[in-house]
């Protein structure tokens, strides 16, 4: 059962030449109430099997999928999550956190305050203007990969003075064990 809002990563690898290195299968943004399901590659079916994940509330693609128009995952519907699709990424706002997911360039300004922003661009300079209490990198091709994006996590970190971590194939991330959840609570939870 979950407790707060989480990130599961399925798989943080992007492009054909991670083949076999990483998988594809993108990320779970869970809470108590909702799953969704963000980016899922070729990989998800095996991901999801293996992290035991049945069903999900919602998907949110940032590209085309031949996975969603196939039916390969169900989807459940009636989402605790409200998800804006914008042409750079994602919105997710679930009670305890909002979440961005950006996969190319955007003016900060469009993201706006977020507690997390998950990061395939990297961009010191939306860290720095956003102040996300927490940044997680993925996307990863075979180069990023090789050279150890943990490094690149370390030197972000120290650029901006935010919470920097490299995600990988399987790590769950517990958003308050970060401090990265909002700190203003809803009133519908009580």
């Amino acid at each position: 059962m979950v407790m707060g809002v989480s990130l599961q990563f399925l798989g943080v690898g992007r492009g054909q030449s991670i083949r076999g290195s990483l998988s594809d299968a993108g990320f779970i943004v869970a809470s108590e109430k909702t799953k969704v399901l963000v980016d899922p590659g070729s990989d998800v079916l095996e991901a999801l099997s293996l992290a035991k994940i049945k069903d999900v509330n919602d998907i949110v693609m940032t590209g085309a999928s031949d996975m969603q128009k196939a039916g390969v995952v169900k989807v459940k519907g009636k989402s605790g999550a409200v998800v804006e699709r914008k042409s750079w990424g994602a919105l997710i706002v679930v009670p305890d956190a909002r979440i961005a997911y950006v996969i190319d360039s955007v003016q900060p300004t469009e993201v706006g305050a977020c507690d997390v922003l998950v990061l395939v661009k990297r961009d010191e300079s939306l860290i720095e203007k956003t102040k996300p209490k927490l940044v997680i990198l993925t996307g990863f091709d075979s180069k990023e990969w090789e050279a150890n994006p943990v490094y690149a996590a370390r030197d972000i970190k120290a650029k901006t003075g935010v919470q920097t971590i490299a995600a990988e194939d399987g790590l769950v991330v517990d958003l308050a064990s970060y401090g990265a959840v909002s700190e203003q609570k809803s009133l519908g939870k009580f």
